[in-house]
């Protein structure tokens, strides 16, 4: 049986995937998915009040096992692929600033991980 999307079909959870980052061929699949679901929780951190400084800056906690464990990727392939963001050239940077702390735990402001995009 044939299932069509109607007016009132309800929709599941989904990813947004930015339209630049089609045309940034050097960057893997795996780096814009992760890309995405970084961007999905800095939305939640934006509309979460618990997540921003006294200078209104929103911030976003994924620890590097948390992340692969949502990607069901290795910790190493995490890395690589933030590594990869973060390295991109000036014309096309989408990752100003990602630490890898000791604690292996992401804590950055938004305004120094994402560039490029409106939230």
């Amino acid at each position: 049986m044939t299932h069509f999307l109607t007016p009132g079909s309800q929709i599941l959870n989904y990813l947004v995937f930015p339209k630049f980052l089609l045309e940034i061929d050097d960057l893997n699949e795996t780096a814009k998915i992760l890309y995405m679901i970084l961007l999905d929780r800095a939305r939640l951190s934006q509309k979460n009040d618990r997540w921003t400084d006294e200078n209104g800056h929103v911030y976003l906690f994924f620890t590097i096992p948390s992340l692969a464990d949502a990607m069901h990727k290795s910790e190493m392939t995490i890395k690589t692929a933030l590594k990869a963001l973060e390295e991109k050239p000036e014309e096309e940077e989408i990752v100003e600033k990602v630490e890898i702390p000791k604690a292996e735990e992401i804590g950055t402001s938004l305004g120094d991980l994402f560039k490029n995009i409106q939230l």
